[in-house]
């Protein structure tokens, strides 16, 4: 009997030796990594549950996590959303660009109007996300699958916001872009606050393009949207762009936005922005444990929007009647007196085209010719027929790929062997 005594008493006194190694591993462990993140069993953010500084929040798949996080390089902290299981921290998505905090005594949580807001170490409001007025009734902030953070009252389905109307630099599946939600680079690698590049989509008339702009002064653009791919990236028909939708309509359905939705289940896959004004469709590369880029935008100097125009004004001989014979195939040539159209293959099409709609391609030839201003023709697939006026801004010819773009040539230059001068 003393012999068992003796052996629960040794038991006991290894158990609790190992209790105090443990205690004293975790004080090492918060000494010298006091920033080191604890993650909650949670998705979401309750006026009782907030996020302070060595916290986190993860999705249900725990694919996502959220929390405050410092740049490389740099002493400021921000609340961002980033991918829990790459070991490489990539932040997709940054609350306080504008506002970071010096210190740890941040705060994420739910004041007491339901708002969702961002505290710094006197509770002064750093971030908001609604600056509601009137109070919310039991609100919570929610981390989906997806990377979307929400904020939506209990019992409700419907967001009142959500972080992929908001987005930083970076475009996940299932975010949509439009005319007026841009992707906004971050300034450097070390501040994540308002760079000088965004992109997004562009509407005009019945053409949807997707553009980088410097500023306001666009820096690349995708050429026009054919329901299958942009027409002006000779690489869209690979398999990283599979999956690729550009619908009419937000997600308030009042304005056109582009939405990315990747045909496999590949969570890391993506769009960012770079400080340099360089798009990039990135993803994780298991076996090298490092983030790859299959596609990039800009890649050339020729790339970059203006970088080829033509300014040779046109001369009009504007003889509708013989062309009109012609059309209507009463004679095999066209009418000595009159303009040709040289044809440029694998063409990225201009920019500012103008679309014709209910005409085939000889009836688009024809709208170009019986317009003076007219100085270029295409007929695209999924488009239809496209003239433009003016300046051929932002032409560029490919190696693969492309369209085919007819350009107007004046009487004395009326030879099919006649280079197209670029200045």
């Amino acid at each position: 009997m003393g012999g068992v005594q003796k052996k629960n008493q040794q038991s006991q006194e290894i158990h609790a030796w190992h209790r105090r190694v443990i205690r004293a591993l975790i004080t090492l462990l918060l000494i010298f990594y006091p920033s080191l993140p604890s993650s909650f069993a949670t998705d979401s953010i309750t006026p009782t549950q907030s996020i302070k500084d060595a916290n986190t929040i993860l999705s249900p798949d725990e694919n996502f996590a959220l929390g405050f996080f410092i740049p490389p390089n740099s002493t400021n902290r921000y609340i961002g959303i980033w991918y829990n299981k790459i070991p490489e921290q990539k932040v997709v998505w940054v609350a306080n660009r504008q506002n970071p905090l010096t210190n740890s005594s941040g705060v994420f949580t739910i004041n007491s109007n339901g708002d969702l807001v961002l505290l710094d170490k006197q509770n002064n409001t750093v971030w908001f996300a609604l600056n509601a007025s009137t109070q919310i009734r039991n609100s919570r902030a929610k981390l989906l699958d997806t990377g979307n953070l929400v904020l939506l009252e209990d019992g409700e389905k419907r967001y009142l916001w959500q972080s992929f109307e908001h987005p930083s630099d970076t475009f996940l599946s299932t975010m949509k872009l439009g005319e007026s939600k841009r992707l906004r680079s971050w300034k450097s690698l070390s501040d994540p606050s308002i760079g000088s590049f965004s992109t997004g989509v562009n509407v005009a008339g019945n053409l949807k393009q997707t553009f980088i702009w410097y500023n306001s002064t666009p820096h690349w653009r995708s050429g026009p949207w054919n329901g299958r791919t942009f027409t002006g990236i000779s690489s869209t028909d690979s398999e990283y762009f599979n999956g690729f939708q550009l619908v009419r309509g937000d997600l308030e359905g009042n304005a056109s936005g582009g939405t990315y939705d990747y045909f496999r289940d590949s969570f890391d896959s993506r769009f960012e922005l770079g400080p340099s004004g360089k798009l990039q469709q990135v993803r994780w590369d298991e076996e090298k444990k490092k983030y790859r880029a299959v596609w990039s935008a800009p890649q050339v100097e020729c790339d970059l929007y203006g970088g080829c125009e033509r300014r040779r004004q046109l001369d009009c001989y504007n003889d509708t009647t013989g062309w009109s014979v012609y059309f209507e195939d009463k004679v095999l040539q066209p009418p000595v007196h009159v303009d040709r159209f040289l044809k440029m293959k694998m063409m990225k099409l201009p920019d500012l085209g103008e679309v014709i709609d209910g005409v085939d391609g000889k009836g688009c030839k024809y709208q170009c010719f019986i317009r003076c201003d007219c100085v270029a023709y295409a007929f695209v697939g999924r488009i239809g027929c496209m003239v433009w006026s003016g300046y051929l801004m932002d032409i560029q010819q490919f190696s693969s790929g492309g369209e085919e773009l007819y350009i107007r040539l004046p009487l004395p230059q009326n030879s099919e062997s006649f280079p197209l001068l670029l200045p």
